[in-house]
């Protein structure tokens, strides 16, 4: 058994980005769920449907195992609690949060060591190049144009300090500029 503490905020945030790439359209069963693992005090969620993953990592108190752990866990409506901190115990075949005034027990998802390796989905050798986006503008360039599978965005990058054209496949007259930020 293991015992964690997260923040309230810290959960909300995973659920609230995995969201958007859980296996909707992924074949695999055990892609409908996020993959929660801890480790040294860091709790990584990642999700996949098979075009995108999307991977965050919040910060963690153990209270009981210092054991790596892994489980899948399909997203919920977090209750309005007076904390700021859920307490959750991970057995199982089950994790069981506690929300103060609220306690949810969840069933966990089944083949987790079936669960994509991120880790190998990212290429190894270096970056050719490195820009920073302030990820609202990017976020807003890319939330224009008309969303279809038939219809991909072209990304033009010219290098570090120069804007990143962002263009439509069928229209290449429809296109969005975005400049770079600079990084540290």
């Amino acid at each position: 058994m293991v015992k964690f503490r997260l923040a309230k905020a810290d959960l909300r945030y995973i659920f609230d980005i995995t969201k958007r790439s859980l296996g909707h359209v992924c074949r695999k069963e055990v892609h409908q769920y996020i993959k929660f693992t801890g480790n040294d005090g860091m709790l990584q969620a990642t999700s996949v449907d098979g075009y995108r993953m999307h991977c965050v990592s919040v910060p963690i108190t153990v209270l009981k195992g210092n054991q790596p752990f892994s489980f899948l866990l399909k997203p919920f409506s977090i209750p309005a609690m007076k904390s700021s901190f859920i307490e959750c115990t991970l057995g199982e075949k089950e994790i069981a949060f506690n929300f103060g005034e609220r306690k949810f027990i969840e069933r966990l998802g089944d083949g987790v060591d079936d669960f994509i390796d991120f880790e190998e989905a990212i290429p190894k050798n270096e970056p050719v190049e490195t820009i920073g986006f302030n990820p609202d503008y990017l976020a807003d360039a890319l939330k224009g144009f008309r969303s279809s599978s038939d219809n991909p965005v072209a990304l033009e990058i010219y290098g570090p300090h120069s804007p990143v054209v962002i263009r439509s496949n069928k229209n290449p007259e429809d296109f969005r500029l975005v400049l770079p930020v600079l990084l540290g």
